[in-house]
């Protein structure tokens, strides 16, 4: 009898007994664990844990506990891999950088050929015309153009009464030509100097600055454009006097004034002495 129990007996005391119809393995006490796996004579590895009991008493009830196989366990324990779609790559983009602002149609325009013409005749030109009509960023563009044409490499300096309309004018003619300011076209001012190549806007008071260091750099100018020339300051009064003394003795350089409220008879009688009929 003692050898039969023993027989019948699992490692942690469940029965073993026939189940239900299909179905075998360990019987064992509600409340404890299984010790082997059903259809299986040997211990069960895998089972989840529950509170251990003593060996099934007559009476007890008992429980069927399904175990994982060892398949499944090896199954669970794989590391899963997982297939990503590839992600395609991205289309390319081309960006195309704007060119040059249509032109802007201004009233000075409709006079460039007189204006050309003027310029070629005469050492001295003086352009009078009103507020917006286009003069400050137009005339010298016509100066760069005619050099362009007549093969010389243009050096021109433009004043301005303020710093902020030598930089504003600067940006504009830049954009206008296709360029960026600090190639052909630029400004200097006390401070910050961007010079152009071509084409540079000063202050009154750079320029008469740069005359007083240096006067023979008078010779290397094409052009000197005295814009807002009616604003007599003590720096647009000295500049005039070094300009007219400086083309005394340097004939190459042209100069051209520029206001909206000029007296012409005045400024040509100043330097018809100097440079001829304006």
């Amino acid at each position: 009898a003692q050898a039969a129990r023993r027989s019948n007996r699992s490692p942690d005391g469940a029965v073993r007994q026939a189940a239900a119809p299909g179905r075998a393995g360990w019987l064992r006490p509600r409340g404890g664990f299984c010790g082997a796996r059903l259809g299986s004579s040997g211990p069960c590895t895998s089972a989840r844990p529950r509170q251990t009991a003593a060996a099934c008493r007559p009476g007890e009830e008992i429980d069927v506990v399904d175990t994982p196989s060892a398949t499944d366990s090896q199954a669970a324990r794989a590391p899963a891999v997982v297939s990503l779609p590839r992600r395609a790559p991205p289309e390319m983009e081309v960006w195309q950088l704007p060119g040059p602002p249509p032109p802007v149609t201004l009233p000075i325009d409709a006079q460039r050929g007189e204006i050309d013409s003027a310029l070629r005749k005469s050492r001295v030109v003086i352009i009078v015309g009103g507020t917006g009509c286009g003069k400050s960023s137009r005339v010298p563009q016509y100066l760069m153009q005619q050099c362009e044409r007549d093969g010389i490499e243009p050096n021109i300096l433009v004043t301005q009464p303020r710093r902020m309309a030598a930089v504003t004018l600067a940006r504009r003619v830049a954009e206008e030509t296709g360029t960026v300011v600090g190639k052909e076209v630029g400004y200097r001012i006390r401070g910050e100097v961007f010079p152009g190549s071509q084409l540079s806007f000063v202050t009154a008071g750079y320029l008469l600055s740069w005359f007083t260091m240096d006067p023979t750099q008078f010779a290397s100018l094409t052009h000197i454009v005295l814009d807002e020339a009616h604003i007599r300051t003590a720096d647009m009064e000295l500049l005039l006097l070094f300009v007219r003394t400086l083309m005394r003795l340097h004939p190459g350089p042209r100069l051209v004034l520029m206001s909206a409220t000029i007296t012409a008879s005045t400024f040509t009688k100043y330097f018809a002495e100097a440079c001829g009929e304006p």
